[in-house]
């Protein structure tokens, strides 16, 4: 169990476990939008919790910041759109 049953929060030591079992499954890049993850790095649910997702390891993910903010408790389909949104923006941009 990921949580500690006295305030529901990971330890650092559940924390560290977890990260370190996403990792080996994906490697240190954000799961969304393939960066490589340096300092900042957050364990996302990819199905929110305030939508159902459990706290399975099955249903967390490595992200960035930015991604993990973007996301917010949106369904995973919002992030995508949200992604393509500023693909095209920067690659219009450029034309």
């Amino acid at each position: 169990m990921w949580k500690n049953p006295n305030n529901n929060k990971k330890t650092s030591e559940e924390r560290a476990k977890m990260l370190g079992e996403l990792a080996s499954k994906y490697g240190l890049v954000c799961w969304y939008c393939g960066f490589d993850l340096e300092d900042d790095i957050h364990i996302d649910h990819i199905i929110p919790k305030s939508k159902g997702g459990s706290h399975t390891i099955e249903n967390r993910a490595l992200s960035c910041k930015r991604c993990n903010m973007a996301k917010w408790n949106y369904p995973l389909e919002d992030l995508k759109a949200y992604h393509n949104h500023i693909r095209s923006r920067y690659y219009d941009s450029k034309i």
